[in-house]
């Protein structure tokens, strides 16, 4: 048996053997890893906006000569696959489009789809000057991290890094479907700038902020399932042009009435979006999207923040048994979207750029015009000083073309609003016949008279 002191002086041999390695690396920090792909996925996009249309006017002032000068709205936007870009910024069918990644790589784009309920744009580009995003399943939950880049032409991303503060919010006022509310900080040009999770998978796009009057601090971002309707209308495009999503008042296909202190189904119209799901008449509903209801507006309010195709979950009570029920609504009316001064003290973070002799300056409303320091954004490369013929012609190809894309969109639309009227005319007519088939049940024969 070998003595208690051998067996210290070996035991502390081992220790501080074990002292002289070098200790194991720390484990890389999860957000760095987000941070690199959402870098690689986020690129500048610059609109250009066409010059004062008269040429001929003689500026007399430099503000006037900075407005006739080549204007730019500069914003974020992020790849979603190769060669399509999603962002916030509205853009002409006509406008030019030009993508930036840090490093200087670029790329001309072109819409492909605009959604006027998100206010997302699919932008289509001759290879991918960026990589693409993976999308997340879901939106973290409230407390969970969240990371957002905003581009900046040559310059690599700026990050930042937050939490969500409120899924499903809704702002009074702005058009926008229900959005995710962040405490991440925004640039000038946040505006359509990703938005990841811990893993660097996509969450939302943001679309506005805070005003900086306001001191809040508060980023606002549509969910990434606005996105994949972008991807879905692209690829059914069976024709070049800009496919227009147009808003629209989904339908449950139900009807509800108020009887006591319950909301009770009245009427379930045939083939519509509540008889397919399962939904009766006599059926009594007791919350929707989890929200426990007292009155038949709170019952469809959430349809005023969906678009037909998305789905609507129903608390129903039947017979004393209580389900949910998830409806697809369908398709309704084609409503307008809300005008920019009424976004209730949101703001669209995205800066215009004016090109002037030796470099760039940004305006933003109610500031002055500042510099913004080069290489921001590469210059342009020089047009020729005439067009050829043969340019020209190109030119009024593609022009040509273009308008023959618009009206042909626009006969399209014309036929599914005369299939609507005479869907709506029927359904009319169908109401009378039933009214009038009421009233002759209600009138009651009156007894002959004695003689």
């Amino acid at each position: 048996m070998r003595p208690i002191s051998a067996i210290l002086i070996t035991l502390l041999l081992g220790s501080a053997a074990a002292l002289a390695q070098d200790p194991p690396a720390p484990s890389a920090d999860p957000w760095e890893s987000a941070a690199k792909k959402l870098q690689e996925a986020t690129v500048t996009v610059r609109i250009l906006t066409a010059k004062s249309s008269n040429p001929s006017a003689d500026p007399v002032s430099d503000k006037d000569a900075a407005s006739a000068a080549d204007t730019a709205t500069v914003c974020s936007g992020v790849c979603v696959r190769d060669g399509q870009i999603v962002t916030a910024a509205m853009a002409g069918t006509d406008s030019s489009i030009r993508l930036t990644i840090a490093g200087g790589k670029q790329a001309q784009a072109e819409l492909q789809v605009i959604d006027e309920f998100s206010g997302l744009a699919l932008l289509k580009c001759q290879g991918s000057p960026a990589k693409p995003l993976e999308f997340a399943a879901e939106t973290p939950a409230v407390g969970g991290g969240v990371m957002t880049a905003s581009g900046w032409g040559v310059e690599l991303p700026l990050v930042s890094l937050g939490i969500v503060a409120g899924t499903e919010r809704q702002r009074q006022g702005a058009n926008y479907p229900p959005l995710i509310q962040c405490d991440l900080r925004t640039t000038d040009t946040s505006s359509g700038a990703g938005v990841v999770d811990r893993h660097g998978k996509l969450v939302g796009l943001i679309v506005a902020a805070d005003s900086p009057e306001s001191r809040r601090g508060w980023a606002y971002a549509v969910p990434v399932s606005h996105v994949e309707r972008l991807l879905r209308t692209a690829e059914a495009q069976k024709q070049a042009g800009v496919t227009i999503i147009k808003r629209r008042r989904p339908v449950a296909g139900l009807e509800l009435d108020q009887t006591d202190d319950q909301i009770v189904v009245k009427r379930v119209f045939a083939g519509g979006a509540a008889e397919k799901a399962g939904i009766m008449v006599g059926d009594v509903v007791l919350a929707t999207e989890g929200v426990a209801i007292r009155a038949v507006y709170q019952a469809m309010l959430p349809t005023l923040y969906k678009q037909p195709g998305d789905t609507m979950t129903f608390r129903i009570q039947r017979n004393a048994k209580v389900s949910d029920i998830q409806v697809v609504l369908g398709g309704g009316v084609e409503v307008s979207s809300a005008p920019l001064e009424m976004l209730s003290g949101l703001m669209q973070p995205r800066v215009q750029v004016v090109k002037e002799a030796g470099g760039y300056v940004a305006r933003r409303p109610g500031d002055t015009v500042r510099e913004v320091f080069q290489p921001a954004l590469p210059a342009d490369e020089a047009a020729p000083a005439a067009a050829t013929p043969a340019q020209k012609i190109a030119l009024l190809e593609k022009a040509l073309d273009r308008y023959r894309s618009v009206i042909e969109f626009q006969q399209r639309q014309l036929k599914i609003e005369e299939k609507q009227r005479q869907a709506q005319d029927e359904q009319l007519r169908s109401l009378r016949d039933e009214i009038q088939t009421l009233r002759r049940q209600l009138i009651v024969p009156s007894a002959p008279k004695a003689p």
